[in-house]
């Protein structure tokens, strides 16, 4: 969390940091939920992405691939990119 935050604060801004400190605040304490994406920052097949995950202690609830909406507002699965539950 701190890397994102360093990060958001050299490329995004102050506005963005203390939106994104505000955030995690409230997340502390219950308030809030944060999902960070990282889908546009890296990319991996699904087994490499699950194993990188489980040797830092995360366990894979489930994985699957991820829904869009084409041009004419059907849902689509996208062809490269998946989404991933994982508990601690």
């Amino acid at each position: 969390m701190v890397g994102f935050l360093w990060h958001l604060l050299r490329h995004n801004g102050l506005r963005s940091f203390l939106g994104m400190m505000r955030l995690w605040a409230r997340a502390v304490f219950g308030k809030e939920l944060i999902v960070l994406n990282s889908a546009r920052l890296y990319f991996s097949s699904p087994d490499k992405m699950v194993a990188l995950a489980e040797s830092c202690g995360l366990r894979l609830k489930t994985c699957f691939r991820h829904k869009d909406l084409d041009r004419a507002g059907r849902v689509v699965e996208s062809e490269f990119r998946y989404d991933y539950l994982f508990t601690v």
